[in-house]
């Protein structure tokens, strides 16, 4: 369960959890795995245009050496880059703030908290959110 923040120039969705509510980082989505509810939260008052799929390219390490023993090196974690993190914490203020302000605010977190489960005999095309 995510908040969509913004469609993207490729025909992907940016959509974050909010990260402090669920987990979810802010990533990009194909709009073929999402179903959309009735809800809408006014997140306008961010600038996302920063925010494309140039932002999200990986840096790719640079090619090693074929000499170098392969067994010696030790793997590196990839980590997040400071201006991801940022990203993350600006976008989740703001989408915070809009949860906030909505007049189900408290219902409204605990269905962004859940889990999406189905059930059996439950279609997920037929369901009205």
């Amino acid at each position: 369960r995510v908040v969509v923040v913004k469609h993207l120039s490729s025909g992907l969705l940016l959509v974050t959890g909010p990260y402090k509510l669920n987990g979810v980082k802010l990533s990009r989505v194909n709009q073929i795995y999402v179903i959309a509810t009735s809800t809408k939260l006014d997140v306008s008052a961010g600038k996302f245009d920063a925010y494309d799929d140039k932002f999200f390219k990986r840096v790719r390490p640079a090619k090693k050496d074929a000499e170098k023993d392969i067994f010696d090196s030790k793997k590196e974690k990839p980590k997040l880059s400071e201006e991801r993190t940022q990203a993350q914490s600006t976008v989740d203020t703001v989408v915070l703030a809009a949860i906030k302000a909505n007049a189900d605010s408290r219902v409204l977190r605990r269905y962004l908290k859940s889990r999406f489960q189905l059930w059996n005999g439950v279609l997920p095309h037929k369901l009205k959110f």
